[in-house]
Order: C-alpha cells, then sequence, then structure tokens
C-alpha cells in the first residue's frame, strides 16, 4: 500500500526490499506488496531466491514469497549458477535451489561459482570445487582470485601464476603481482617492474614498467621512470612514455597530462588538442570536460572547445544533457551548451528515462528534458525514475510516483490509481482524492478505497456522513453519493 514503508531498497529482479515497522517483505516494480514483511533481514533476489533472516537464521524464498528453504543457516550468499554458499556450526558448503545440500558444510571460507568453479578454504589453504562438490584442484594456494577468461590468478609461496579450469599449472607462480585476463591479455610483476603476458603465459612485453594498468579498447596504459604511455595487445609501445599521467582509452580517445597540463590523444598518439587544461576527464556520448583556471568545460572528439570553460564544475553528458554548477548552484547544458536549466538547484542528478532529480532548499523534486519543473521539490528523499515510476521519501515514508508526479497506489486489479488532493471535511476528517483514467474517487487516511473510482469530474467532500455515504460537492451541485459512486 502507497506510503507505508520506513525504507524502500533497490529494485533486483523486478523486486526490491522495503521495511516496516522493523520488518523486511518486498514490493513488486508496481508498489505492490508481494512478500509481506516479516523478515528481520532480506538481501536482494538472484537468480529467482533471496536470501532472508528470520530468528537469527537464513533461508531462501522464491519471488512468490514462498519459502522455498527454510531459514535454518548461520550465514547465506546468493546464488551463482545454481549453487549458494551456507554455512553452519562455523563451516561453509553449498546448496542448490531446492534446498539439497548438494556440497556438505565442510570449508572454513567459500565463493561464488564462476565459469563452473568455486574456490573454497581449508585449512588456511585455498583450492577449487566444481558443481558436483569434487575437488578439481586441491586446496594448496595462499590465496586465489576468480577465473577470468579460463584463468585464474593465484598465490602460492609469495608467487602469482593462473591456472586453468582443470586445475592445471597453466602458468607457473613466478609473479610478484598478476592481474586477471582482460582482451586476451594479463599485466605481472616481477622484481618490481611490470610486463604483460598471453594466455599461454608468454611475456609480449619484458617485464620494464614500473606500473600498468589493464587492457581497455585495445591499449593499456604503463608507467616508465615516472611517464605514463600505451602498449597495444602486440606488446609494442603503441605510445611512448612521455606523459606525467594518463587515463585509458575511452571512444577512442585517452586524456593525458604534461608538465601540468592535460591534453587529448587518439589511439595513434596523436594530439588532438594541445596541454593546455588543469585537468581533464574521460569522454561520455562524445564529449570529455575539462578544467582550465579553475573553470569547467567540454572539448568533442575533434579536439574542439566545444563548450567554453565557464562552469564552477561539470559531470557527464547523460541523455543528451550535463549537470553544470555556477556560483553554488546547479543546472543543465545540452551538447551545443546551451543553458537548458537555470543554475538554481542545490544539488543535481544525471537524467533517466527523461527525467532528471534536483535538489532545492532541502528538497528533492524532477525536471524534465525541456528544463520544467515537472514534480515540484517537496521530497526528503528521492530515486531515479525507472519503468516509469520513482520512490520518493516525505516525512519519514516511503511511496510511489508516475511521471506525473501523482502518487500512485494499485487496486486488486492492479490498476494505477493516482493519489492527489488531501481534503479534510467538515468534521476534520482526512481523505485523498483519487483519479483512475478520467473517473474520480476517494481513499481515506489509511488509502482504503471509500468511494470507488467511477464519479466523472473532481469534486469536493463536504461531510461524511456514515460508512458508505458522503456529501460532496460537484459542478456547483451537492450530492449524495455511496461509496460505489452512485448519486442518491
Amino acid at each position: 500500500m502507497f506510503w507505508e514503508f520506513d525504507d524502500v531498497g533497490k529494485f533486483k529482479e523486478g523486486l526490491a526490499a522495503v521495511q516496516k515497522d522493523g520488518k523486511l517483505g518486498y514490493i513488486n516494480t508496481k508498489g505492490e506488496q508481494i512478500i509481506e514483511c516479516k523478515f528481520d533481514d532480506a538481501c536482494c533476489f538472484k537468480e529467482g531466491l533471496a536470501s532472508v533472516q528470520k530468528d537469527g537464521k537464513w533461508g531462501y524464498i522464491n519471488t512468490k514469497g514462498e519459502q522455498i528453504i527454510e531459514c535454518k543457516f548461520d550465514d547465506t550468499l546468493g546464488f551463482d549458477e545454481g549453487l549458494a554458499s551456507v554455512q553452519k556450526d562455523g563451516k561453509w558448503g553449498y546448496i542448490n535451489t531446492k534446498g539439497e545440500q548438494i556440497i556438505e558444510c565442510k570449508f572454513d571460507d567459500t565463493l561464488g561459482f564462476d565459469e563452473g568453479l568455486a574456490s573454497v578454504q581449508k585449512d588456511g589453504k585455498w583450492g577449487y570445487i566444481n558443481t558436483k562438490g569434487e575437488q578439481i584442484i586441491e586446496c594448496k594456494f595462499d590465496d586465489t582470485l576468480g577465473f577470468d577468461e579460463g584463468l585464474a590468478s593465484v598465490q602460492k609461496d609469495g608467487k602469482w601464476g593462473y591456472i586453468n579450469t582443470k586445475g592445471e599449472q597453466a602458468i607457473e607462480c613466478k609473479f610478484d603481482h598478476a592481474w586477471g585476463f582482460s582482451e586476451g591479455f594479463a599485466l605481472v610483476e616481477k622484481d618490481g617492474k611490470w610486463s604483460c603476458i598471453n594466455t599461454k603465459g608468454e611475456q609480449i612485453v619484458e617485464c620494464k614498467f614500473d606500473y600498468a594498468w589493464g587492457f581497455n579498447e585495445g591499449f593499456a596504459w604503463v608507467a616508465k621512470d615516472g611517464k605514463w604511455g600505451y602498449i597495444n595487445t602486440k606488446g609494442e609501445q603503441a605510445i611512448e612514455c612521455k606523459f606525467d599521467h594518463a587515463w585509458g582509452f575511452s571512444e577512442g580517445f585517452a586524456l593525458v597530462e604534461k608538465d601540468g597540463k592535460w591534453s587529448c590523444i587518439n589511439t595513434k598518439g596523436e594530439q588532438i588538442v594541445e596541454c593546455k587544461f588543469d585537468y581533464a576527464w574521460g569522454f561520455n556520448e562524445g564529449f570529455a570536460w575539462v578544467a582550465k583556471d579553475g573553470k569547467w568545460g567540454y572539448i568533442n572528439t575533434k579536439g574542439e572547445q566545444a563548450i567554453e570553460c565557464k562552469f564552477d564544475h561539470a559531470y557527464d553528458f547523460s541523455e543528451g544533457f550535463a549537470r553544470v554548477k555556477k556560483d553554488g548552484k546547479w543546472g543543465y547544458i545540452n551538447t551545443k551548451g546551451e543553458q537548458i536549466v537555470e543554475c538554481k538547484f542545490d544539488d543535481a542528478c544525471d537524467f533517466s528515462e527523461g527525467f532528471a532529480r534536483v535538489k532545492k532548499d532541502g528538497k528533492w523534486g524532477y525536471i524534465n528534458t525541456k528544463g520544467e519543473q515537472a514534480i515540484e521539490c517537496k521530497f526528503d528523499h528521492a530515486y531515479d525514475f525507472s519503468e516509469g515510476f520513482a520512490w520518493v521519501e516525505k516525512d519519514g515514508k516511503w511511496g510511489y510516483i508516475n511521471t506525473k508526479g501523482c502518487f500512485v497506489i494499485f487496486d486488486k486489479s492492479k490498476n494505477e490509481i493516482e493519489v492527489f488532493d488531501k481534503v479534510i471535511d467538515r468534521s476534520n476528517n482526512t481523505f485523498y482524492l483519487s483519479r483512475l483514467d478520467n473517473k474520480f474517487g476517494l481513499l481515506d487516511e489509511n488509502f482504503s478505497v471509500v468511494i470507488k473510482n467511477s464519479i466523472y469530474g473532481k469534486f469536493e467532500v463536504l461531510q461524511r456522513i456514515n460508512e458508505t455515504t458522503f456529501l460532496i460537492k460537484i459542478a456547483e451541485r451537492e450530492l449524495f453519493v455511496d461509496s460505489e459512486g452512485n448519486f442518491r
């Protein structure tokens, strides 16, 4: 029911955890209470099941709220590849989605399944099991990471190497550090220098870099003698190490710093704009935000100053708009640099589904892409719109609004009913006018229907006569109406 929750979590797999009177349950994206608030704790749904706690023990429910696996575990994790880690009497094992104990609780620690294998710890050492619980790789490593592209980083005797999904030592443990594989390559460190290897363990470039970062768009950024450059997937020094700082490539461009100033280069290392900016950030939707003399603006992928540096702060473009700050207030510009929304808000967020959250005088509301105040700033907290609805908080309670800014509830037939106009009758009874399509009705202070949505036209509530009869005023006429919306 509308406006009744003390807290609301994020949606995952169509459901979000909600809290009321210290207990948790779940709602769907229409705000319907699918699972009542009866749990002491609750986690997000994953693979159709959610971990819930009751009386100090954990179990699992499905999206209908049915207790698929009873609350009997000391701790639980989410499902991965059809299995979930569970703890009992200090040991970890795995159950399937039916609650069957597929792998007994005998490990000191466990991680989720990834590419058919899970990392498990026993007696201080790590190994891997498959989904049948078979020990594919014995517990002999000091540390392990997850599989990436069929290989996992493992540590033994202080050195790192890689194993494949068969448990074979694909690349021996000889590195001081080793990152996961990305785009077919991994960055590794030996004797204080970084290099790059392929999935065969072949070193495609010698260990000569002071530091290295992962591959992105075919390039990895590397440092040597305090300078940054880029290598390609052949291990070639595609762009020499001559920059004081560098970011990864994004949309075919990278931002680099030299002598305290930032510029932009393409994948050939060509400088598309001179080093003149005090700071710069990566490209998004064809623009990068840059700072000069304490002011922020934007350059395009041609290196042109698309929007002059005149803002106190700026962020990425999102849905064709960027939030910018001037004189302590936030507003929005379009990709032409036109001020679509003047800088008048205390805080502002990116656009989502055509609406952006904005804050003024301590309250949150929403603007549309025309810069119009679509929903006034009246909420204590607010989330982005998702699938046409947004969760908002007012006076410590959470409710649901649609893109018109109307509070909504859903009747038994799952019709969306808009709630608006709080009204008080002659006896100080509180009601709310409601609307379904073009027909109006009335809710009581608990948002229960007292007059069905069957009256064409907005009306005033003058007096509640009894449980089923009201005196209303519509079209300048005073009339009696019953709870079905029939005039008497």
